[in-house]
C-alpha cells in the first residue's frame, strides 16, 4: 500500500505541472481544421480514417463527450462525410490549426539554462534535458545511477535513471516502479514535450522526498524518443514518431507505441509508412523499443507498477487496447488504483481525470473501421 501511495503522490505532482512555454516549429499546419466530434469514447484511432498524415487525434473530453481532431484542408470533405456516414456529429473549432499551436512565450525570451539545471517554467530543449540527466549522478551519487540503454537511429542516447535510497543496494530485492516518458513525441498543443517534462519533474520530487525511496526502487526512462523530440521542436509540432527511414523515401518514422510485439499490427495501427500511427516493418524493429523491452525484462520479477506518460488529455488508461474484452485478471486492482490517483488529483487542483480501459477508447474505431 505504501508503494501505491508513493506513486499516487508522484502522479499528482506531475499532473500539477502547468502549461509552460513550448517550442516553435516550421510545419505550421496552416489551413488544417480543428473538429470537435461528439463521441462517447475517445476516437484515438481516427487517424486511420483518412489518408495517412492528414488526420491526427488531439484530445478527448469525457465530461463533454467529445473528441478533438485535426484534419488537413484537402482531407476535410472526405473525412467530414465519413463522420456523417458513421452517425457522428461534429463542429469546427478552428479553420487554422497553426493559430492554435502558437506558443504563448517564445523560447528566446526565456534564456539558456546553466549546465545540469532543470526548469519547469518552460519546456526544455533536448540539450538541456540531456545535460540535466547526465549531471544527476554527480549531484546525487548515493541515490542516482545512470545507464545508457542504447542509441536512437540518429545516434542519440536513450537513458535509464535508477533512483534508490542507497545506490549500493540497487541490485537488491526491492520492488520496482518503472516509469517511461516521451514515447510518442506528441499529443495536443504541447504534444509530447510535456511527457518527458513530467518524467523529469517526478525525478525532482523523488530526490526531494527520501521517504518515497524507502520501499521502492524507481526506474525512469525520461525520453525514450529523443530523435522525435528534437524533430518536433525544430520542424513539426505534432510529430509523434521516431525518425527511422522507411520503405517510402518521403516518409520517416515509426510510432513506437505501436511497435511492441504483443498483438502487433492489430487494432489502431497502420502498415502505411506515411501514417502517423505506422507500426513499423516488424515488432521491435526500432532501437528505442528494443532498449525499453530489455530494460523492463531485466527487472520483470520485481516490477510492481509500470506507468507510461502520454499527452494530451486527463485520462488514466489501463489494459487492454487490442480487444473489446476489457477484463483481465488484474482489472479490478488497476481500476481501484486509478480511482485513488484521480481522487487525489481532483482534491488537489480540481482537475477531473477519466478512468478507462484502453479498449473503451478503441471501441468506436472497431465499429466504424
Amino acid at each position: 500500500m505504501r508503494l501505491w501511495a508513493g506513486l499516487c503522490q508522484l502522479v499528482l505532482a506531475a499532473a500539477a505541472l502547468g502549461q509552460a512555454a513550448g517550442p516553435a516549429a516550421d510545419r505550421a499546419y496552416a489551413g488544417w481544421s480543428v473538429l470537435e466530434v461528439t463521441s462517447p469514447a475517445a476516437l484515438v484511432h481516427a487517424e486511420g480514417w483518412g489518408r495517412p498524415g492528414h488526420v491526427t487525434f488531439l484530445s478527448f473530453d469525457r465530461q463533454k463527450g467529445s473528441t478533438i481532431l485535426a484534419v488537413s484542408q484537402e482531407e476535410l470533405p472526405h473525412f467530414a462525410q465519413k463522420l456523417t456516414d458513421g452517425g457522428l456529429t461534429f463542429g469546427v473549432q478552428s479553420r487554422d490549426l497553426s493559430q492554435v499551436l502558437v506558443s504563448p512565450l517564445p523560447y528566446a525570451q526565456l534564456g539558456e539554462l546553466p549546465k545540469g539545471v532543470a526548469t519547469f517554467d518552460r519546456y526544455m530543449k533536448y540539450e538541456e534535458i540531456i545535460s540535466y540527466i547526465e549531471e544527476l549522478p554527480n549531484n546525487y551519487p548515493d541515490q542516482v545511477h545512470l545507464e545508457e540503454l542504447g542509441r536512437s537511429d540518429e545516434d542519440r542516447p536513450i537513458y535509464l535513471l535508477t533512483i534508490n535510497k542507497n545506490n549500493s543496494t540497487r541490485k537488491n530485492e526491492k520492488n520496482v516502479i518503472f516509469i517511461e516518458g516521451g514515447m510518442p513525441c506528441n499529443r495536443g498543443r504541447t504534444r509530447g514535450v510535456v511527457s518527458p517534462a513530467s518524467a523529469l519533474y517526478l525525478v525532482e520530487r523523488l530526490l526531494e522526498s527520501p521517504s518515497l525511496l524507502r520501499n521502492a526502487e524507481w526506474r525512469l526512462v525520461p525520453l525514450l524518443n529523443p530523435d522525435g523530440y528534437v524533430y518536433s521542436w525544430n520542424h513539426d509540432r505534432l510529430w509523434r514518431k521516431n525518425r527511422a527511414p522507411s520503405s517510402d523515401p518521403e516518409c520517416y518514422g515509426v510510432d513506437l507505441n505501436r511497435n511492441f510485439a504483443y498483438h502487433w499490427g492489430e487494432v489502431g495501427s497502420s502498415s502505411e509508412p506515411c501514417s502517423f500511427i505506422y507500426q513499423g516493418p516488424q515488432p521491435f524493429s526500432e532501437p528505442e523499443t528494443q532498449a525499453l523491452r530489455d530494460a523492463v525484462l531485466e527487472v520483470q520479477d520485481r516490477t510492481k507498477a509500470y506507468l507510461s506518460l502520454h499527452s494530451y488529455g486527463q485520462v488514466f488508461l489501463y489494459p487492454w487496447g487490442y480487444t473489446r474484452t476489457v477484463n483481465h485478471s488484474r482489472t479490478a486492482e488497476l481500476v481501484k488504483m486509478a480511482e485513488g490517483m484521480a481522487r487525489r488529483i481532483k482534491a488537489a487542483n480540481g482537475t477531473d481525470y477519466t478512468i478507462s480501459g484502453s479498449t473503451s477508447a478503441c471501441k468506436l474505431h472497431i465499429e466504424l473501421k
